[in-house]
């Protein structure tokens, strides 16, 4: 039997439970799938501790992807909510981080920042009425951003756009409700199924 591939699930800021009620009810879809779930600790952070941590988490993770890149030589894709997906941006860009797949949702991103190279594809899901990143933009020197409410905004063909919104038979219309029971059962198959197309 194949050696389950790796899935690191990248929580975002603000949030107490280390992710257990967004990005970590996505692992047992990926279980199904004979996939393994890596639910990334940041522990909680304010807006400050996002300027001064980021890129240590960040550094931590690309760590984490070439531990799981070298325990099989498996694909490893990377899922990131809100600020998780500028610590997978990070990671990817600045340290090199083997991730061969990523699924951005309502990231907290610049609209027009891509992956870094080693990453094949990045789906950005993202819903027009998410409040929260619509100031993420005004934070000075910052790579935040309203990605999470326009979707990617630039010419790199590696990226694809979702509107969860308007554009599926269940509407997700908040920075975090894709989570929610009734909500999770439609989109985590959705999002899952895309991200591990084709490895």
């Amino acid at each position: 039997m194949d050696q389950p591939k790796v899935a690191l699930l990248v929580h975002g800021f603000n949030v107490r439970d280390n992710g257990l009620g967004t990005v970590a009810r996505l692992a047992p879809y990926f279980n199904v799938r004979n996939w393994d779930t890596i639910v990334f600790r940041m522990g909680w952070m304010d807006v400050l501790q996002v300027y001064t941590q980021n890129k240590r988490h960040a550094k931590r993770l690309a760590e984490a992807a070439k531990n799981a890149k070298l325990r099989d030589n498996q694909p490893v894709v990377a899922l990131g909510h809100s600020n998780g997906c500028a610590v997978i941006h990070l990671a990817t860009t600045l340290y090199g981080a083997p991730i061969d797949r990523v699924a951005y949702v309502n990231p907290a991103l610049e609209k027009d920042l891509v992956p870094g190279s080693a990453v094949d594809h990045c789906d950005v899901w993202y819903s027009p009425s998410d409040t929260p990143v619509k100031w993420a933009r005004y934070l000075p020197k910052h790579i935040w951003g309203e990605m999470g409410r326009t979707g990617y905004v630039g010419e790199d063909d590696r990226m694809d756009n979702h509107n969860k919104q308007d554009d599926f038979l269940v509407s997700s219309k908040k920075h975090s409700d894709f989570a929610k029971a009734e909500k999770l059962t439609y989109f985590a198959p959705l999002i899952i199924n895309q991200l591990v197309y084709g490895l």
